[in-house]
């Protein structure tokens, strides 16, 4: 008997999987704006951080590449 009790295994909510890596990020997002506040990092790391953190959401992602192209 394949799947002991007759359970399905359910395939993860595409909403679920995006609301938990977009939390993830928006944490680490958090830090870095943390980090910034005390003055523990740079202006320079600061925007570096920051775009890398922000290049992870696809959306975001996509523009940032369309107005880096248009330069």
């Amino acid at each position: 008997m394949v799947g002991g009790f007759g359970f399905k295994p359910q395939p993860i909510n595409d909403y679920l999987a995006l609301t938990i890596i977009g939390t993830a990020i928006f944490i680490v997002l958090i830090g870095v704006l943390q980090l910034r506040q005390d003055d523990r990092l740079s202006e320079k790391f600061f925007v570096d951080l920051t775009k890398m953190v922000l290049e992870q959401l696809p959306l975001i992602s996509n523009i940032i590449k369309q107005f880096q192209g248009n330069k």
